[in-house]
């Protein structure tokens, strides 16, 4: 659709332009756009390798060599031409010859023969007194020979010799073997005809190659990057801009090209248009790609199933899936993930998932709920600080999200933030907290302070800072309100090699559309339990 489209909208930018205003050095003048564009193009690819460390603009050096050859041909065809000199007296002589033509009396015009009949085999025998015949006696006796022919008199040779003289002016191009291409310049006659060939072969095969494997490359590749949440205009752009590179080395021949083969593009473009407004995007062989993931509330014992991406298409996925038959399910936007996405939502207590694998077969899997994930947090004392210690069967990835962010985060027995990251540390206003591990057993135990409220304490003080009440209004210091901290402990499971450890996933692949594939590779993990904590 793209190269039927720019095949077409160049096909009538050059030839308008040609039909407007036709040059035998259009040609000339698309080779001198193209390498001020190239040039333009390697500069900024240049600047980019140096200062930006990208090199994937190799693919510009080569172009910019090839439209400058080809542009240099383009220049050097220019010593064709005959000299200005040369060029300005011949016109000279064809404008003298008009005028005198034009000086000829209506009389003898009407009398001299026209071109054709100067030609014509008598006139040729009359020229040629080589093949005049002795007279005889059926010789006329005014002038002529035995074939009929008059000889030629001074008024007849005059007006043949007007005649020849017109014949000349107007095919003086035959003079040098040709004639100028339709209505372009007179002067473009002499031009050499077939350079085209040999520029063609330097602007086209390889370049071609070229951008046509990069743009298959990238077209396959950014295919799917719309069900990931990013921008759905990006991979027109890359499509539409490698659909003009792969067609450039071919603009200052196109103009050439007769109105048959870019009508007939312009109707695939038409065609493939239709077909792609018309048709369900997606397919078993080009499939919808959606994120699957379950969230399991330690606390409750409850569990949801949440798949994200496009909120029409979530639909059309849940609705085919036994579990959530009958069922709410609600689309929020999604978090953590660009604009367009959402998380749609059902209940998924029915088909609870086992990822501690501590459940024996027939059991329900939330009676080991309460040994997923193990959390405990002590507060020091009236100090803002506090220790918590965490624990998560069968994995080795759990996470600390606090409600209010706080300043410090320390884990006892690890490394601290490396400073090439972060030179500050870990800095202030930390929401979220990974943890990771080497082995399966040892629980984490983290070190966090906060800090205190902006409002000053009310009633109660006295009891909480007993020096506070016997101070004077002077003396009293400024007491600040004390805050806890609250927050949640995630851990995350992302193995779904064995059957029914996850039934709600394996319900999604059995009974899925076939033009959709359930993902479980997001940034939230296939599984996640939480539970909540506060000091």
């Amino acid at each position: 659709m793209m190269l039927s489209l720019f095949y077409f909208s160049f096909w009538f930018v050059m030839r308008g332009a040609n039909f407007a205003r036709p040059s035998a050095l259009h040609r000339t003048y698309v080779h001198i756009w193209l390498f001020v564009l190239s040039w333009a193009i390697l500069v900024a690819v240049t600047v980019t390798e140096d200062r930006m460390q990208i090199a994937s603009g190799y693919l510009f050096v080569f172009w910019a060599s090839q439209v400058f050859v080809a542009t240099l041909i383009s220049t050097l065809e220019l010593f064709g031409l005959p000299k200005k000199r040369q060029y300005a007296q011949s016109v000279q002589e064809d404008h003298a010859v008009r005028s005198h033509l034009t000086a000829v009396s209506q009389r003898d015009s009407i009398i001299a023969p026209s071109p054709g009949e100067t030609d014509n085999e008598t006139a040729i025998q009359d020229d040629d007194p080589g093949e005049e015949e002795p007279p005889n006696e059926t010789s006329p006796l005014v002038g002529g020979d035995t074939r009929g022919n008059t000889r030629k008199t001074f008024a007849t040779g005059y007006r043949r010799s007007i005649a020849a003289l017109v014949k000349a002016t107007q095919n003086r191009s035959t003079r040098i073997g040709r004639k100028p291409y339709r209505d372009e310049q007179e002067w473009s006659a002499s031009l050499p005809s077939s350079t085209w060939f040999p520029q063609f072969l330097i602007l086209a095969p390889l370049m071609i190659i070229l951008t046509g494997q990069l743009g298959l490359v990238l077209t396959s590749s950014l295919g799917q990057t719309g069900a990931d949440g990013s921008d759905l205009l990006r991979p027109y752009l890359v499509v539409s801009a490698f659909s003009i590179l792969l067609l450039l080395p071919i603009t200052p021949f196109i103009h050439r090209v007769t109105r048959h083969l870019p009508l007939f593009l312009l109707a695939i473009f038409a065609g493939t248009l239709v077909y792609s407004l018309a048709a369900f995007p997606f397919s078993s062989s080009s499939p919808y790609k959606i994120y699957f993931r379950q969230v399991i509330d330690v606390d409750s014992r409850n569990s949801t199933v949440i798949l994200t991406g496009y909120e029409e298409f979530a639909r059309m996925i849940i609705a085919d899936l036994p579990s959530a038959s009958g069922k709410h399910i609600a689309c929020l936007p999604s978090s953590g993930r660009q604009s367009g996405l959402v998380d749609c939502s059902f209940d998924g207590t029915d088909v609870a998932p086992n990822p501690g694998g501590d459940v024996k077969p027939g059991v329900p899997p939330q009676t080991g709920y309460d040994r997923l994930v193990n959390i405990s947090a002590e507060r020091l004392g009236l100090a803002n600080r506090a220790t918590i210690r965490l624990d998560g069967m069968n994995t080795k990835s759990c996470t600390l999200e606090f409600n209010t962010p706080v300043k410090r985060v320390g884990v006892r027995g690890a490394d601290g933030p490396d400073a090439r990251l972060d030179p500050r540390g870990f800095g202030e206003d930390i929401a979220e907290f990974a943890l990771w591990r080497n082995d399966w057993g040892t629980p984490w135990v983290v070190d966090v302070e906060w800090e205190d409220g902006e409002e000053d304490v009310v009633g109660g003080a006295e009891q909480i800072y007993p020096t506070a009440a016997q101070a004077g209004p002077k003396t009293r210091p400024h007491l600040r309100r004390l805050r806890g901290l609250d927050g949640r402990a995630v851990c995350r499971w992302s193995d779904a090699n064995t059957p029914g450890t996850v039934p709600a996933l394996d319900e999604a692949w059995r009974y899925a559309p076939k033009w959709a594939i359930v993902s479980i590779k997001s940034k939230p993990a296939l599984v996640q339990g939480t539970k909540t904590f506060m000091v």
